[in-house]
């Protein structure tokens, strides 16, 4: 029997991308190593990236 896996909307997509992106900043708040604070504002700013892009690619969707 196949199973069928519902694909997350884009709105779902953001909203994990932004829950993750909070849980990295509160780790980074209470983490005082320079080298972790490095990585962590690296990940968040990679995945501001792809807040921005999801939100265009969602106003290009409407626009249709």
């Amino acid at each position: 029997m196949k199973r069928t896996v519902k694909q997350p909307s884009i709105k779902q997509v953001q909203q994990y991308v932004d829950v993750r992106m909070g849980m990295l900043i509160d780790e980074r708040a209470k983490n005082d190593n320079e080298i972790a604070h490095m990585v962590i504002d690296k990940c968040v700013g990679e995945l501001s990236y792809i807040t921005e892009y999801i939100k265009r690619l969602d106003e290009q969707n409407n626009a249709k």
